[in-house]
């Protein structure tokens, strides 16, 4: 079973808005709480009852001049094990080999 999620960034915020406080708030504004259900999910990949098999493909926005996003990013970016960066300025260009290298799931658009 494969997974598609666009993105882990939103779904954080999601959850950013509708958790209770906790008191504890990372920096750009993100609780602690708000990301302690978008991990579960991320991490049910390597969890599956019966040895079944599951990938989780999720995006990941970065380079938005929001610290909040940069905070996400950094909370799951060692939680995959690979990571697909693609070129925005190369989609802008209509042109749409968009790898422009590889490395640890997690999507990241590049500008």
């Amino acid at each position: 079973m494969v997974i598609l999620l666009d993105s882990i960034t939103r779904l954080a915020r999601a959850y950013n808005t509708v958790t209770p406080v906790s008191g504890k708030i990372l920096s750009g504004g993100v609780d602690a709480n708000a990301l302690h259900r978008p991990k579960r999910f991320f991490g049910a990949a390597r969890n599956v009852e019966e040895g079944g098999s599951l990938t989780i493909i999720a995006t990941a926005l970065v380079d938005t001049g929001s610290k909040m996003d940069e905070v996400i990013f950094e909370e799951f970016k060692g939680t995959g094990n690979m990571e697909l960066h693609l070129s925005r300025r190369i989609a802008e260009r209509r042109i749409f080999r968009l790898l422009t290298s590889t490395a640890q799931v997690l999507v990241k658009m590049t500008s």
